[in-house]
């Protein structure tokens, strides 16, 4: 019994410290295939999963999950039987490998049940930690969330760009416990396991660009489509107005508001990119050859052809605005006829126009005789006309509506003259 704590590193006076143990049997450690198959699993952690080169990278190696009476135990104690046992980890003793490409420096042990001055070495790029008196009490069956051990360690400031590990050394780690076997000085291996885990290292920040140019301070017609590239973590945009939009999702986004933008993207270990570029008005409406005017703080567009439907008049606009019908649906994807009093709603700059076809009274889309039979009810006195019905009736453009307005709807049904819009 004596030769077993001994070679542990585990003292006769710890074990006899425990009041109403009079017999233990004692384990030290194999290394398990998986961490359904080991009594102690215990883990490496990092602050971050990315990093630039010289950041200092924070580790803690703890204790996920120990259960002495887990069926891979290596015993000739039924698993029944060390259940109706109390159990604990006594000693223990943990090497933790550091990549040497990455790390140049001697780590700092910080915390942790095996941070003791005198139990920590390094060498070659291993940290091996020794604490014979662990006592970390008495645990029915499991324990977890153990912290063994948290130290820091600096990334070489010229590192390359790549992934780095941070490992266990299996030869060198044990873990050592005892239980009471109803004065039976059984042995059993406690089966370990620990997985090794990467770091990423980059000092490359996230590229931005704007329309397919990542050149700074552009300006850009009418619509700006920001594409971040590369290793990204948070994107924000600041638009014109002070307002800021998170596109980190997707790492994309389209503006169209006129202003100057700034866009700051920042990958995952830090690095940060920024750019501006500013957004200048587009007159889509003027491009697409229409014409607008403003009567009594109303807007008005014109120019639009009879017979000219909802969905090709948007894509006149260059998609930068939306139809609405009288009743005020969304009408934009469809082949319904423009007509006069509906509205198209800017979304560039956000603005609202109604519209006006010269000729079609009747608010259908097209020029009849039904809109000349509406101009005579006028003129006669038998109806009135609304203002949309009024500035679409005035045909001739000279402010009245009377018997030359019916002259110019005449003239362009039967083909003589076409009405200007």
């Amino acid at each position: 019994m004596r030769k077993q704590l001994v070679a542990l590193g585990l003292s006769a006076t710890l074990l006899s410290g425990f009041v109403g143990l009079n017999n233990y049997y004692v384990t030290s450690a194999a290394v398990a295939q998986s961490a359904s198959e080991a009594n102690v699993v215990y883990s490496i952690k990092t602050d971050k999963t990315s990093y630039k080169p010289g950041d200092t990278v924070k580790v803690t190696v703890v204790v996920d999950s120990f259960d002495a009476a887990k069926n891979g135990i290596g015993s000739t104690v039924s698993t029944s039987y060390i259940q109706s046992l109390r159990s604990s980890i006594l000693g223990c003793q943990l090497g933790i490998i550091l990549d040497s490409t990455a790390f140049k420096s001697e780590p700092t042990v910080t915390d942790g049940i095996l941070s003791g001055e005198n139990n920590v070495n390094y060498k070659s790029n291993e940290l091996k930690c020794v604490n014979e008196n662990v006592a970390h009490g008495l645990f029915d069956y499991t324990v977890s969330n153990l912290k063994l051990l948290e130290f820091t360690a600096v990334l070489d400031s010229n590192l390359a760009d790549g992934t780095y590990t941070i490992k266990p050394d299996t030869n060198y780690t044990k873990f050592a416990g005892a239980g009471l076997a109803n004065s039976e000085a059984t042995y059993a291996d406690y089966y370990v396991y620990c997985e090794p885990i990467s770091i990423k290292v980059s000092s490359s920040a996230p590229k931005i660009s704007v329309n397919g140019s990542m050149s700074a301070n552009q300006t850009v017609a009418g619509s700006a489509s920001v594409v971040i590239s590369g290793d990204f973590a948070s994107v924000t945009v600041t638009k014109p107005n002070g307002v800021v939009t998170n596109i980190s999702s997707t790492g994309s986004g389209t503006f169209t508001e006129p202003g100057t933008y700034s866009v700051l993207a920042t990958s995952s270990s830090g690095v940060s990119s920024t750019l501006t570029f500013t957004v200048s008005a587009v007159d889509y409406i003027k491009e697409a050859g229409l014409r607008t005017q403003t009567s009594d703080g109303v807007k008005y567009i014109l120019g639009i052809s009879p017979t000219t439907t909802a969905s090709s008049l948007v894509s006149k606009l260059s998609s930068q605005a939306k139809v609405l019908n009288a009743s005020g649906s969304d009408i934009s994807s469809s082949t319904t006829k423009v007509a006069t009093g509906f509205k198209i709603n800017t979304t560039y700059d956000n603005a609202v126009y109604t519209v006006i076809l010269k000729g079609d009274i009747n608010a259908d889309g097209m020029i009849s005789l039904l809109d000349i039979n509406t101009i005579q009810k006028k003129i006669l006195g038998a109806s009135t006309l609304d203002t949309n019905q009024t500035l679409a009736a005035d045909v001739n453009s000279d402010s009245r509506v009377n018997v030359s307005d019916i002259q110019e709807i005449q003239k362009h049904i039967l083909g003589i003259k076409t009405i200007t819009q």
